[in-house]
């Protein structure tokens, strides 16, 4: 797994299919995002140069901490040097003897180049439009994504919206999932506790502008925040935007960082409403694991209506506002949500969990339908269509 982060925290899309792939039986190993010159100093960063980098022993696999000079995003000739360095990686894991059923699945479309020549079936994973994300002023990112559809073995989307990235190709849906454990067995909220949640990585997705001005419309009321920070530019360092609405709100606004998914629930249930205030500019593509995750507490949610058709991935009793007065009001509708609705939320979440999402996405990486992914078919056909 050439994964676009580094397994701790284990939070994202690439950890949950990888736990996956473990707890059936392959052996996974991690090659976690690198670091770059700006961590020059950091214990580890040398080594992390080597054609096998640094292991990070795991309860069930391993991970390797690389390091490169520059993001492969950045530039070409950045994208070019660091392929060249996992390149190396990839070769000393797969070119093994003996071993000949190595898969390598990429997250991002600047790394796979590395994988050229490499003796392995070559996948793309891919859950976000980076085009977009680098407002399209990478052309060497657009370039790779032309080059994925010409040579990947499988291409598998998160959502099918992603398909026009990859022209010419069939491609396999297997959209993001919740934890099973995740899920409660009945919403565990206390209401009247005027508090708000965000749950996710902070980027310039997250609508700081929009939040301040509920918070002025909302005075009784308090938000948590849940996540990193990953602003172009800024490493992981709030953006101004996000510093303006922390130092305007002072204590009403909380930045707890990172939870671990085992604390994902505790923080949801002190919550009266969760919230998923996206710009919708930066969202093509997006199968959103916050709807997945809030839904699997029975926490009610207010959305900015940030992409189309998007009643179809979400939760019951999700409130659409796209203006502060509107989403203001949602929020205080959305505080009062009865338990019938927080239970048809938590039966939905029990349907999409990542145990779920791993038979079709196994079928796609590996290449061949097994039992389990039969049975999958059988009972969700409509769900599992194949797009051109």
């Amino acid at each position: 797994m050439v994964a676009k982060s580094t397994w701790e925290p284990a939070i994202r899309r690439e950890h949950a299919l990888a736990g996956q792939a473990e707890r059936h039986g392959v052996r996974v190993d991690f090659v976690e995002a690198p670091a770059d010159l700006r961590t020059l100093r950091r214990a580890g960063w040398a080594a992390g140069l080597r054609a096998v980098p640094p292991l990070r022993t795991r309860s069930a696999g391993t991970s390797y901490a690389r390091s490169t000079l520059v993001p492969g995003h950045r530039h070409p000739l950045a994208a070019a040097v660091d392929n060249r360095l996992l390149h190396r990686t990839l070769r000393a894991l797969c070119d093994v003897p003996g071993r000949n059923d190595a898969v390598i699945v990429v997250n991002t479309p600047w790394q796979w180049g590395a994988t050229a020549g490499v003796r392995a079936r070559r996948v793309f994973d891919a859950a976000d439009d980076w085009n977009l994300l680098l407002d399209g002023r990478r052309p060497h990112v657009r370039r790779a994504y032309r080059r994925i559809a010409e040579e990947a073995d499988a291409v598998v989307v998160a959502n099918e919206s992603l398909s026009s990235l990859f022209p010419g190709r069939q491609v396999r849906l297997v959209p993001n999932g919740t934890p099973a454990g995740l899920i409660a067995g009945a919403a565990a909220r206390t209401p009247g506790s005027r508090r708000m949640a965000y749950v996710g990585t902070l980027t310039e997705r997250f609508d700081a502008h929009l939040v301040g001005r509920v918070l002025a419309l909302l005075p009784g009321w308090s938000l948590d925040l849940y996540g990193e920070a990953r602003y172009a530019g800024h490493g992981d360092r709030p953006a101004p935007e996000l510093v303006g609405l922390l130092e305007t709100y002072g204590a009403r606004v909380s930045w707890h960082g990172v939870r671990q998914r085992s604390e994902l629930g505790a923080a949801l249930d002190r919550a009266d409403v969760a919230l998923v205030p996206h710009r919708a500019r930066y969202c093509r593509g997006q199968s959103s694991m916050k709807f997945l995750d809030y839904a699997a507490r029975g926490c009610p949610v207010v959305s900015t209506r940030w992409a189309a058709g998007l009643d179809r991935q979400a939760p019951p009793g999700v409130r659409f506002a796209d203006t502060a007065q509107a989403f203001a009001d949602a929020v205080r509708a959305a505080g009062d949500v009865d338990a019938a609705t927080a239970g048809r939320a938590i039966s939905w979440a029990r349907t999409q969990t990542w145990e779920q999402r791993w038979p079709r996405w196994e079928a796609a990486v590996f290449g061949e339908p097994t039992n389990s992914t039969i049975r999958q078919q059988r009972s969700d056909a409509c769900d599992r269509t194949s797009f051109s």
